[in-house]
């Protein structure tokens, strides 16, 4: 029983929770009829989205997959206790990526703040010294 992965967690902890959120997705997706797992209720899921968050520098990439990093979690957020590590662990790796993770660990985010400013800004690259002159108007 478990999940297999498709890639490999990098070190990176941007990297990895941008490589987390795609594997969530990428769970998502493979199938759909799939049993959700745990209902949890809004304070658990907090409380299991900080514990990743507080697990992630300690125990390196792959936390999720150690059983001391789930006692660690329980002990700091005592709302998690009754579940199992691997009851933890897949719901954990089930959780749909909020709005604000996909803006701030992925490069989604990133991008789109460079294009906001770029549109408000009204800049072009006409206007820097790298453009092709025949690529801009006169």
């Amino acid at each position: 029983a478990g999940l297999h992965y498709p890639f490999e967690v990098q070190s990176s902890s941007r990297h990895q929770k941008s490589h987390l959120i795609a594997l969530r997705l990428k769970w998502k997706e493979s199938d759909p009829e799939q049993e959700e797992g745990l209902k949890l209720t809004e304070e658990e899921d907090g409380a299991l989205r900080e514990a990743g968050r507080d697990l992630d520098p300690t125990f390196g990439p792959r936390w999720f997959d150690k059983a001391d990093a789930w006692d660690t979690a329980r002990k700091s957020h005592p709302v998690l206790e009754p579940y199992s590590d691997d009851e933890l662990r897949m719901a954990f790796i089930r959780q749909s990526p909020k709005f604000a993770d996909v803006l701030l660990y992925t490069p989604l985010g990133p991008f789109l703040l460079i294009n906001l400013v770029i549109y408000i800004t009204g800049f072009s690259w006409c206007n820097t010294p790298f453009h092709f002159a025949n690529a801009c108007p006169s």
